[in-house]
């Protein structure tokens, strides 16, 4: 038998194809509900326990599910008992699913303020809290509540109530008073009782607005900072951000969506970045905190403060291709994965996880114009053109990646994407 001396090497190009870090923030997540379907809460948790391989499948590392407490409405974002869970055991077992097939289940936390289903001996307002019980101490002392420009607090006539509200009040329901200790106990024990209970591997934090994000940042360490992020309602970049640096977390990145439509809607891509210098939204200030979205139950519900007619439907290819090649956290609204655009989707979150694109990813701005943004996406330190795991452009004008090894991933009129080849030399 002859004997073969290797004296060479064989130049193979192969694609990694790795399991993802156990850095929570990497991935692409899913909501799973618009407003619409949480006028049946029971039936959307029924619904939903049939699609979880589907989602796996689909690649998405986290699913954002839809409010599961009793609550005083019907879409439940006005909690009154926190232990009764709707459709426990369907909700229980779908997570449990979703946790086997390596998928984290994100859990709502709407702890800003609660209903009551009894009123109070003091007042006659609906502040007589059960299950977990408190006093009237729980309401912060300034809670206003109008109603046709009439305006009253929620504490008023002979209540004992608590400290002044740390954030933004909101009027419809009585507000918490977050530095009362029985309140912050309570709320920590009953996220460690969902994480027990219900296998809860991440949290999304409601009208975060609503408290100081020091209380947000305790109530997550004390289930051992899990995945979470923030919904902080603000049309400006910089109090965003800022929540996010304070709290520790993730904020949904408010301010890139709508420069997404208006650069998308006017043909204007000099919107989206200067070249060499940074992206728009929160995103632009530190990628690794920013959460980025084209739609949401807030924005297409017709009813709420937050609705703005939803993200254009003839964009959303565009704007998938942007927040599903780029660094910050994506969300993949469920009603837009249902739809038409559901194979490009598919399509860009293969792209993404083949690429390992992180956060803590870099992003280079190769060309920005009125008919062309282009960018690439590379490896943490990357600093310039032609370095990368991902080149991206948007808009009508020719473009393709400098340096060697790109290829074609996916592409239609108006964009296209490159992925990059390794290059492994084996012995």
């Amino acid at each position: 038998m002859k004997r073969f001396v290797r004296s060479c090497f064989l130049i193979a190009v192969v694609y990694a194809v790795e399991a993802w870090a156990e850095d929570p923030v990497f991935g692409v997540g899913l909501q799973t509900f618009n407003w619409t379907d949480l006028r049946d809460r029971p039936t959307l948790f029924r619904l939903l326990s049939h699609r979880v391989d589907e989602f796996a499948k689909a690649g998405f590392t986290h699913v954002w599910l839809p409010p599961y407490t009793q609550s005083l409405d019907w879409q439940g974002y006005v909690p009154n008992q926190w232990y009764k869970i709707v459709e426990a055991q369907t909700f229980k077992a779908m997570n449990t699913k979703l946790v086997q097939l390596g998928v984290k289940p994100v859990c709502e936390v709407v702890v800003n303020h609660r209903s009551a289903e009894h009123v109070s001996s003091c007042n006659g307002e609906y502040i007589a809290f059960h299950n977990p019980t408190w006093n009237t101490s729980a309401v912060v002392s300034d809670d206003w509540k109008c109603a046709d420009h009439d305006c009253t607090t929620f504490c008023s006539g002979a209540c004992t109530c608590g400290s002044a509200d740390t954030g933004q009040n909101f009027y419809s329901v009585p507000d918490l008073d977050h530095t009362n200790p029985l309140v912050q106990a309570d709320i920590k024990e009953f996220m460690r009782w969902m994480q027990k209970n219900y296998l809860c591997k991440g949290w999304r934090f409601d009208m975060a607005k609503g408290y100081h994000a020091s209380f947000a940042k305790d109530y997550r360490r004390s289930t051992e900072n899990p995945f979470a992020v923030g919904e902080y309602f603000h049309t400006r970049t910089e109090p965003i951000a800022a929540w996010a640096a304070s709290s520790g977390m993730l904020a949904f990145d408010m301010t890139l969506r709508p420069i997404l439509r208006k650069a998308f809607e006017t043909e204007n891509y000099t919107l989206l970045g200067p070249k060499g210098g940074s992206p728009p939204g929160v995103s632009g200030q530190d990628m690794s905190a920013a959460s980025t979205f084209l739609d949401n139950h807030d924005t297409t519900n017709v009813d709420g403060v937050a609705f703005d007619g939803g993200f254009p439907p003839k964009h959303l290819v565009l704007g998938y291709v942007y927040i599903l090649t780029h660094p910050s956290f994506p969300w993949v609204f469920r009603p837009h994965f249902d739809g038409a655009n559901r194979d490009v989707i598919r399509q860009l979150i293969a792209i993404r996880d083949e690429a390992k694109v992180t956060p803590d990813d870099t992003l280079f701005i190769s060309a920005s114009a009125a008919d062309l943004y282009a960018s690439y996406i590379g490896e943490a330190g990357a600093s310039g053109a032609c370095e990368g795991k991902l080149a991206v452009k948007l808009g009508r004008a020719a473009w393709k990646p400098c340096g060697e090894g790109w290829i074609l991933a996916a592409y239609d009129i108006g964009w296209a994407v490159w992925k990059r080849a390794v290059v492994v030399l084996f012995a």
